[in-house]
């Protein structure tokens, strides 16, 4: 897989060009940096070129070493970039001239199949196409020839990101004129996962709830089951037993001690106590078991 690299002049507050795509705020290069460009061209295999950039470097580069005055360094700078192939990226223009071929279509898609091949490392210029390789994550090497201006708005060096993007530093250098040449790598790292959202439990500084407890039922006679004598309450003046809770246990039983009551009174004499006498009594022997006082 080919290496992408990403490089440009850039202001100190991160512009590539100022308002109106000045670019006169880096003035001619120093001899150092210039070689430093001229090195950078040779070792590139191929050039990826936006249209503005296109346009920039086509109107000048493909005769430069014939006018005059014209440095060394310029000269093999110029006979470089003649040789070297070049991708036009653009919609806009119609052809392209010298060793370049143009693509209108997707700029990505076209990248990621050139980054996939064999051969040198390219470059990539222009800040609206770089933008997009750097969404896509496709640029791997960062190289930023930061000048001592500040312009305060143009066309910005990096682009809005949807994700973060970690650099390690690579390599730094001071020119003469305050440049600083910083190159970097990149190296993708996710960002750190947000903290686990708590469930509806309880919070691990709470101190547990005891559990309810209930008053333990007892065994009447005959099996009965029912609640044991509950507190009484104050109420005009007299005093009343809570009602029983024991529910149907102890009517179950009361109906039980009525009907053996009623058994019992056939076979006694007419001495005995009327059946509403004993039935008052077992009423009152139940309900004394379940809290109720009768008056």
């Amino acid at each position: 897989m080919r290496k992408l690299v990403y490089g440009m002049n850039m202001t100190l507050d991160g512009y590539v060009s100022a308002v109106g795509d000045d670019i006169g705020w880096s003035g001619p290069p120093g001899r150092e940096l210039f070689q430093w460009w001229l090195d950078h061209e040779r070792a590139t295999g191929l050039s990826l070129y936006g249209r503005k950039l296109w346009e920039t470097m086509s109107s000048h580069w493909p005769t430069a070493d014939r006018q005059p005055g014209v440095t060394p360094a310029e000269s093999e700078f110029a006979r470089i970039w003649r040789d070297t192939p070049r991708v036009v990226f653009s919609s806009t223009l119609g052809e392209v001239a010298g060793n370049a071929r143009l693509v209108g279509g997707d700029a990505v898609a076209e990248i990621t199949r050139l980054k996939s091949g064999d051969g040198g490392p390219m470059s990539i210029g222009g800040a609206t196409l770089a933008g997009a390789a750097m969404r896509a994550g496709l640029i791997d090497e960062y190289v930023i020839a930061a000048h001592p201006v500040l312009v305060g708005g143009g066309t910005p060096f990096f682009t809005a990101l949807d994700s973060w993007v970690n650099l390690d530093l690579v390599e730094t250098r001071t020119f003469p004129g305050g440049v600083v040449l910083s190159r970097y790598e990149t190296r993708l790292r996710a960002r750190p996962p947000p903290p686990p959202r708590r469930s509806g439990g309880a919070s691990p500084n709470r101190r547990p709830r005891a559990p309810a407890t209930r008053p333990p039922r007892t065994r009447g006679p005959r099996g009965a089951a029912h609640c044991p004598p509950r507190a009484s309450q104050q109420g005009r003046g007299s005093s009343r037993s809570v009602p029983c809770t024991c529910g149907r246990a102890g009517v179950g039983a009361l109906a039980r001690e009525r009907d053996l009551g009623e058994q019992r009174g056939a076979s006694r004499s007419s001495a005995s106590p009327p059946p509403s006498s004993r039935m008052s009594a077992t009423t009152a022997r139940v309900s004394a078991r379940c809290g109720e006082q009768v008056a």
